[in-house]
């Protein structure tokens, strides 16, 4: 296995209770966000805000339809404790971990992976409703993209800005009253979004996934 953790401290602290339940009605989409990236086989995908790593058990990680490279990124110590203990259970030698306090992002730390001039794939899971700089974040992990690589978004949104289950115990609460998608639409082609059925009431917004393609290079 090879796993990085950079220096840095925990910026989230996250309920248990809250974690799981939230974690277990999200789930079931976290395939079909990834199936959402399209073909990234034998290629290196980013999986931005990773958390305890809750999307490696979704990539097939191992088989031939896998990527070659999934990095994941996150700014929480402890939270990239969880997800080296999954990859390390699960015997994933193509799964890295790095820890950035500030999602900087330098293009220099993933080089090494991709195989041609950026990532295949990068997606993001209940990520950028929580992060702040979110917008810079998102820019600078889209530049990351190929062109024609794929960007995919599962995240949340309500158009109130209240107290909610999901959001109870997390420090700082995420915002789900972020129009995230609309960055993504701005930036890409082919852009593609759909409201999930899934309870708003029980996720504190409406659960939705969103993808598109990073233009190709004209000739």
């Amino acid at each position: 296995m090879r796993a990085y953790v950079m220096s840095g401290y925990d910026r989230f602290s996250v309920g248990d209770r809250g974690s799981l339940w939230v974690e277990s009605l999200v789930s079931p989409y976290r395939r079909e966000t990834i199936e959402a990236l399209g073909d990234c086989a034998g290629g290196a995908v980013l999986d931005l805000a990773c958390g305890e790593g809750e999307n490696f058990d979704h990539w097939r990680l191992g088989s031939k339809h896998a990527p070659a490279w999934v990095i994941g990124v996150d700014a929480s110590i402890r939270k990239l404790r969880e997800a080296h203990q999954r990859v390390r259970q699960g015997g994933w030698k193509n799964a890295v971990l790095l820890q950035t306090e500030d999602y900087a992002l330098e293009q220099p730390l993933f080089s090494e992976y991709w195989r041609s001039d950026g990532f295949d794939g990068v997606v993001c899971t209940l990520g950028l409703t929580a992060l702040q700089d979110w917008e810079q974040v998102f820019s600078r992990s889209f530049s990351l993209l190929k062109p024609g690589g794929r960007f995919a978004i599962l995240d949340r949104y309500t158009s109130k800005d209240e107290s909610n289950p999901a959001s109870e115990g997390t420090s700082p609460a995420p915002d789900f009253t972020r129009r995230v998608w609309e960055s993504l639409e701005r930036a890409c082609d082919d852009f593609q979004m759909r409201f999930l059925d899934a309870s708003p009431r029980a996720l504190g917004g409406n659960l939705y996934l969103a993808s598109g393609r990073r233009k190709l290079i004209a000739h």
